[in-house]
């Protein structure tokens, strides 16, 4: 672009080209500015509007807002894409706008431009935006058949890889685990033969609830430095912050858990991503709740609930509604912990993602609200429900806390206790999918079979979650965990 010393030079010579020749030059400078990153939107967009070709003008103004909306201007961005689909309705600029009310929480909106153009037929990335954004209408099967459809329809291996990503993430929210851990490996696969980036974040979130956070804080801390935005219409740096911070708080490092997650919030929040602001808030209260903060952990269940309901996020509005039963029980306030569990309950007659480990939750909650009700055969009954279900779904952060209520049930019902090795064994596995709470969870059952083992067992655990924090946070979390292990104790003495 050229600046002008004074406007009558300007005026003088726009004067002196046609209009013909104004429009061309227009058009040229629309071309050439949509493929600039680093270019104005604006003048983008003031280009296009001048060309005089209403499919050039489309395609400027879709990049202007493609632009606009990297740099996280979404209002900007929306603008543009309604001009360029007035200009010319194409495929392109439907999915553009679809993508920028995706992050706007607007997901209805988004779909039906997205399933417009996925009728249309004429841009198989239609597939992969659409399916995303089925994701978020909690439309599950709809997202896996899209990408069963990109997978078909792919013109290249990298969108073979973004239909099996999408399938995966479907299938893992519907509660298929083991189909999603079958797609996921099928992506993989493809991403190692290509030398395409792997989708780190879906990867981790799958390999945590099938047990191995180990591996899916190796895969996230290989891809430092990158994100998965490439693969998707989704997947921003956020997300790989969330799946850090939830797989390190899985192993008890607390500490840097709470490092990563408060990163989360911050990227969130800079992006301008409703829904995820308030999803590293509630991941942190899990931590704050297991480190003896107990006030901060409600306030950011509270924060998390009111930006859940804002967003439309049910799962994270369940999550901050179960979260503190773990406080109620801790202080035997057992009815307030059946109104959280009755109130989450008819949250969770809609379908969200996810929702399958809400249900494994609750049933794990129910067991242990009976159990010190005084009804260990109720206990008994749930402890072995939720065996059955875990298995099913391939849930060993379930199955670990069913023993631990079986157990407790069993030694409320007079049974032998167990044996030395299973108590170890016990202690092994819950380091690996409950690793911020296995001190507390192990020592509650010392109280109930009268194990010594137990609370020497919860000791280490104690020390391995004070080594992961700061000084400060260390110093009052052993402070809390040595009263609150006294006071189990206490408990399990008089019965």
């Amino acid at each position: 672009t050229y600046v002008f010393r004074h406007a009558i030079v300007r005026e003088a010579l726009e004067a002196s080209v046609s209009g013909a020749r104004r429009a061309l030059l227009h058009r040229e400078a629309a071309r050439f500015l949509a493929g600039q990153p680093a270019a104005d939107p604006m003048l983008i967009a003031h280009h296009a509007r001048l060309s005089g070709a209403r499919e050039i003008a489309a395609g400027a103004l879709t990049a202007a807002s493609r632009i606009a909306a990297d740099r996280f201007d979404y209002p900007a961005a929306l603008g543009f894409a309604d001009e360029a689909i007035v200009a010319t309705d194409t495929s392109a600029a439907r999915l553009q706008r679809a993508t920028v009310l995706l992050r706007l929480a607007r997901y209805e909106e988004a779909r039906v431009d997205a399933e417009l153009a996925v009728t249309r037929g004429d841009d198989v990335r239609a597939n992969e935006v659409a399916g995303a954004i089925a994701y978020y209408c909690r439309d599950f099967p709809r997202a896996a058949a899209l990408g069963e459809s990109l997978i078909e329809l792919a013109a290249t291996p990298y969108q073979r890889v973004q239909g099996y990503v999408i399938r995966t993430r479907a299938l893992h929210a519907a509660g298929d685990v083991a189909g999603a851990v079958e797609q996921m490996t099928a992506a993989l696969k493809l991403c190692r033969s290509h030398g395409f980036p792997r989708p780190v974040s879906v990867q981790a979130f799958l390999a945590v609830h099938v047990g191995e956070a180990s591996a899916a804080i190796a895969a996230l801390e290989s891809r430092l430095g990158t994100t998965d935005e490439a693969l998707s219409t989704i997947y921003t740096p956020v997300h790989v912050h969330c799946a850090h911070g939830y797989a390190l708080a899985t192993l008890g490092r607390a500490g840097d858990a709470l490092r990563v997650l408060e990163r989360a919030s911050m990227e969130a929040q800079r992006r301008g991503l409703v829904r995820y602001m308030s999803l590293g808030v509630n991941m942190s209260s899990w931590i704050h709740r297991n480190i003896g903060d107990v006030g901060r952990a409600l306030e950011c269940n509270l924060e998390a609930s009111e930006g859940a309901r804002t967003a439309g996020y049910r799962e994270l509005e369940v999550y901050a509604l179960l979260d503190p039963c773990d406080d109620d029980l801790a202080a035997h306030d057992h009815e307030a912990a059946v109104r959280r569990v009755t109130a989450a309950r008819e949250l969770m007659l809609e379908p969200y993602a996810y929702a399958w480990r809400h249900r494994l939750r609750v049933l794990y909650l129910e067991g242990r609200i009976a159990l010190e009700q005084g009804g260990p055969d109720q206990a008994l009954d749930h402890a072995r429900r939720l065996v059955a279900a875990a298995a099913l779904r391939r849930a060993p952060r379930y199955s670990r806390l069913a023993e631990l209520l079986e157990l407790r049930a069993q030694a409320a019902l007079g049974h032998r206790p167990p044996g030395e090795l299973q108590l170890r064994t016990l202690s092994d596995a819950l380091a690996g999918v409950a690793g911020v709470e296995a001190w507390w969870l192990l020592a509650e059952l010392g109280a109930s079979s009268g194990s010594e083992l137990c609370f020497e067992l919860a000791g280490q655990h104690r020390d391995r979650l004070a080594a992961s924090l700061e000084p400060g946070a260390s110093a009052h979390f052993e402070r809390y965990a040595g009263q609150r292990l006294d006071m189990i104790r206490t408990r399990g003495r008089i019965g």
